[in-house]
This record gives C-alpha cells, structure tokens and sequence, in this order.
C-alpha cells in the first residue's frame, strides 16, 4: 500500500533531491507528475535484493521445471558431484 509520504512530486524531486535522496533510503519513493505516478525510486540497497529475490525465484523455476521433466522421463539425470553442490548451496 502506498501511503502519502512515500509519493513526491517531481517538482519536490528537482528543487529538493538532496532530502529526496536521504529519504529513499528508507523504502521506495513514488515520483508524481501531473497527479499520476511516473516512476518509483528504490535505494541501490533495496534494488539488489530485489534482484536476487528475482533470480532466486527464476532458479527455482528452472530446477523444478528440471525435476518434472526427470519425473515425466523425459530426460535422464546425471551423476552429480555432491561437494560441488554444496558450495552452490552454500554460496562458495
């Protein structure tokens, strides 16, 4: 839900970006423009975890889509080095 202090107009964003800026930090920003919303600004902090969330979630499909396919016999597993997995699990 989008609540009032999170929207600023993008005459508020050119006169005051400096404050503009700080505040982004603290969650997503929404920039108005002739009362509609034109564009969110997100913190860098915030845009990267977003980002792995999405590629997490895009690994995730891709890994199930792999299992129905080996559960329908439609491919053949192949050996795994079970060390390597776990580096990828654990992020080495």
């Amino acid at each position: 839900m989008i609540t009032t202090d999170q929207i600023v107009p993008v005459s508020d964003f050119r006169k005051y970006q400096s404050a503009v800026m700080k505040k982004v930090q603290a969650g997503p920003l929404y920039l108005s423009q002739r009362g509609y919303t034109a564009a969110v600004m997100l913190s860098n902090h915030l845009f990267d975890s977003l980002l792995k969330q999405l590629e997490d979630k895009d690994d995730l499909i891709d890994a199930l889509k792999a299992e129905i396919a080996l559960l329908k016999g439609e491919e053949r597993a192949e050996p795994v080095d079970i060390a390597e997995l776990e580096g990828m699990i654990d992020g080495s």
